[in-house]
């Protein structure tokens, strides 16, 4: 299989994302509050507030956000973020994932999950699936990784996830929220 980045243009996204912020905050976005999240963080270099509508994939229990975005590199070393989830506001720390061998499992299982067709439009990805084994070339940067695994790395696709490191609610007498995938009541907006 050899997947490739496929995104919406630019102009569509601009004005996609203000509108999916909005259901995804509001209980007018039904079930789509279940599929998509929103990621409120802070730049590392700029400072400036990111609000950004992303798919919500839940794989073995975590929560990820899979990703090919520049703005992923905001969570490289770590970063504190709000996940809005089902219109539970849940504070976090996300992680960057970048290891090739940790990476390219979390899409299969995405792609697994979706189907070909729906992970296409879910994960932004054009998915070749080869007619022979002999049809999937090899990556010139890492050839030691098998076939399946080199997709990701080639295309920097990286998942972000929940680092399990809970930051305090603010306000909430120091209570802590819980693993992203489990927002806790007491602590949502």
């Amino acid at each position: 299989m050899v997947v490739e980045p496929a995104h919406p243009p630019a102009a569509m996204m601009r004005v996609s994302n203000p509108v999916m912020r909005g259901l995804l905050r509001s209980p007018v976005g039904g079930p789509m509050r279940r599929q998509f999240m929103v990621l409120r963080f802070f730049g590392r270099k700029t400072g400036r507030r990111d609000d950004i509508p992303v798919v919500a994939h839940r794989l073995d229990g975590e929560l990820y956000a899979l990703t090919d975005a520049p703005w992923r590199n905001n969570f490289r070393d770590g970063a504190d973020a709000e996940v809005t989830l089902d219109g539970h506001v849940t504070r976090m720390r996300g992680q960057l994932l970048d290891d090739p061998e940790a990476v390219a499992p979390l899409y299969a299982r995405a792609i697994d999950h979706f189907g070909v067709k729906r992970a296409q439009r879910m994960l932004g990805l054009k998915i070749h699936t080869p007619v022979s084994a002999g049809d999937r070339g090899a990556c010139r940067r890492c050839p030691a990784l098998p076939p399946g695994r080199y997709p990701a790395h080639r295309q920097n696709l990286n998942p972000i996830l929940d680092a399990r490191e809970p930051m305090p609610a603010a306000g909430c007498c120091g209570a802590e929220s819980g693993p992203i995938g489990r927002p806790r009541p007491g602590v949502s907006d």
